[in-house]
């Protein structure tokens, strides 16, 4: 990324956490204002936006070093401290990954919280919805495990021969698919979840109907 577009970047970035600030603002006052009190999803909502601010701002922070690796990878002279400033920027790099992750399943988990009590009365929704609430938890806890260590910790030394070989490269594609792959999966059984009420709905009106 060229230096002209890093504020562009910053301004994305920052703009995006602002957008999310405004929307739980107003859900929250809709909720207090609707209901008198907020639910245990707003507070959910309230972390993993805290999560969110606390991964843009590490991103200001060390995002700089992995341009600086995309600099000299497209032919720029490294600097003398080039693989300690790596080895910053890429731990940085992998405490974003855990704050983002943990962010988006507590976002998941607010989803399915909301969907809980729209058909709490019936009992086969309740265990399809323990069901797909385990998954998620499997699905979050799995991904983040998936989290490759070796190269991110790696000491400056051993940097490129931890990141840059064969091996690696092959394994954080096959890791990147199975994160992708539950994530979808977790999301595709959320919104069939969503749906089971409304078909219940519809089946108790035809019935009496």
């Amino acid at each position: 990324m060229s230096c002209s577009l890093r504020p562009t970047a910053k301004g994305i970035v920052w703009s995006g956490f602002a957008l999310c600030a405004v929307l739980f603002i107003c859900r929250m006052s809709i909720r207090v204002s609707c209901f008198g009190r907020p639910f245990v999803e707003d507070y959910l909502m309230l972390a993993a936006l805290i999560l969110m601010l606390a991964s843009t701002i590490m991103s200001q922070l060390f995002l700089r070093y992995i341009y600086q690796m995309e600099g000299v990878s497209n032919g720029a002279l490294p600097p003398p401290d080039f693989l300690e400033e790596t080895a910053k920027g890429l731990r940085g790099f992998l405490s974003m990954m855990y704050l983002s992750y943990v962010g988006i399943w507590l976002v998941k988990l607010n989803f399915l919280l909301f969907f809980r009590r729209f058909g709490h009365h019936v009992p086969k929704y309740r265990i399809t919805w323990w069901i797909v609430l385990l998954f998620n938890l499997g699905a979050g806890a799995t991904c983040i495990a998936l989290i490759d260590l070796k190269c991110t910790l790696s000491p400056p030394n051993l940097l490129f021969p931890n990141c840059s070989n064969t091996a690696f490269i092959k394994r954080i594609s096959t890791t990147t698919n199975i994160s992708a792959g539950l994530d979808a999966a977790g999301d595709a059984l959320s919104t069939i979840l969503s749906s089971i009420p409304n078909k219940v709905s519809n089946e108790c009106l035809q019935m009496h109907g």
